[in-house]
């Protein structure tokens, strides 16, 4: 049973909910359960009193609480439950997947959404993070707070495309744990065409180089290039790729200049997610330490010049 009332508040008379529990095990004991509806029109109440009820049910069926935590500590429990699954090598776990997740969800979601309840995200929280991450930096900086070395002034659309993709990807997560039934997955963050490009094209890498022509002479043309592939299969049947620079690979992770995925779809998750690290900068570290040691290389390689003395 459910019983839907209005508060007088200072925006407005706020519609609650007021639910009758059978299973009070999930209610901390309570035999009645009041809640914020969040809202001032009517029609609206009474969906989300619906939607809640029928949540409610559920729960008490499977004896779950009924009390979310807020998204920080569901996001803390989401990336301990990665991090074990990394540790123990689990199928569908990877470490470069982890390190995204601690690049987005908890470097900007947690601040951006943390003190909210899980179950009160909604796809507005998600239309307006786009918003929200383009002011990040200047924010913070006014408030003077600490900015992370390699967060952008302004952010790509490919890098907030991946960080609300890990969000999902968390509330997913929230969703089969039994946590999250919000309509925030729904939401779809499109790029810009002009920002975008096609999965395929005409592309063909080429080469200078000399050639001989059908009359014997000898000229400089641009012929076709044997791209190598960054990907290979291990033994085990995972796939393996480094991401390079020059011939030197990226450790993205110390001692680890291999990437591990188990499938080729989640080898085009990972490529799309160097990519926004990319562009985000986040890589730039990286590429200056493979530039200095390449660099290196090269004085070490290079010729004596000089004559020797008579």
């Amino acid at each position: 049973m459910v019983s839907v009332y209005t508060r007088r508040l200072i925006k407005g008379d706020v519609y609650y909910a007021r639910f009758k529990i059978t299973n009070k095990s999930v209610a901390d004991g309570q035999r009645y359960v009041t809640e914020s509806l969040n809202t001032t029109i009517e029609a609206v109440a009474h969906d989300r009193a619906r939607q809640r009820y029928a949540e409610i049910c559920l729960l008490e069926t499977e004896n779950k609480s009924l009390k979310t935590g807020t998204v920080k500590v569901e996001i803390d429990g989401f990336i301990a439950q990665y991090e074990d699954g990394v540790r123990k090598g689990l199928k569908g776990y990877s470490e470069h997947m982890l390190t995204g997740f601690r690049k987005s969800i908890v470097r900007y979601f947690v601040e951006y959404l943390g003190s909210k309840a899980l179950r009160d995200v909604s796809a507005d929280d998600l239309k307006g993070y786009e918003s929200w991450r383009h002011d990040y930096w200047a924010d913070r900086i006014v408030a003077g707070k600490p900015v992370h070395g390699n967060v952008k002034t302004k952010p790509s659309q490919r890098t907030i495309e991946w960080e609300m993709n890990a969000f999902k990807q968390f509330l997913r997560w929230a969703a089969e744990q039994g946590d999250y039934s919000g309509n925030a997955l729904n939401f779809k963050f499109s790029v810009d065409k002009k920002h975008s490009r096609s999965a395929f094209t005409d592309f063909q890498a080429k080469r200078s180089r000399v050639v001989v022509d059908a009359d014997g002479r000898r000229e400089r043309a641009m012929v076709p290039a044997r791209v190598k592939q960054w990907w290979w299969k291990a033994s085990d049947g995972k796939l393996l790729f480094t991401v390079q620079y020059g011939t030197k690979a990226l450790e993205l992770a110390k001692g680890k200049p291999a990437i591990e995925v188990s499938s080729m779809q989640e080898l085009v998750d990972a490529l799309q997610s160097v990519r926004a690290a990319a562009e985000a900068g986040e890589l730039d570290s990286h590429i200056e330490t493979a530039s200095a040691s390449l660099g290196l290389a090269f004085k070490r390689k290079a010729p004596k010049t000089g004559g020797r003395a008579s």
